[in-house]
């Protein structure tokens, strides 16, 4: 538990840096930053209640893939849209 405190106090500080630059590149569209990043919020959220479901139905192990999956998609998906720009 003290290990995990360390991490988001280590953490906090990147966190906010990098969204304060956020900010100054979108030079005065702060409400679009705010929307944006309360949707993918919303959709962090359903990725929790699909391992939780995952969890209940089958058991944690198996749950515990869909954490693999997500990187998984991304890849895939950032590979895919560089074969097809190039």
């Amino acid at each position: 538990m003290v290990i995990i405190g360390f991490l988001g106090f280590f953490n906090f500080g990147r966190y906010a840096n990098s969204k304060g630059g956020l900010y100054v590149n979108m030079h005065g569209k702060s409400g679009t930053v705010m929307t944006l990043e309360n949707i993918t919020r919303k959709f962090g959220r359903v990725n929790l209640l699909i391992i939780g479901i995952a969890a209940d139905r089958f058991e944690l192990t198996t749950a515990m893939w869909v954490f693999i999956a997500d990187p998984v998609a991304l890849l895939v998906g950032l590979l895919i849209r560089k074969n097809k720009i190039t």
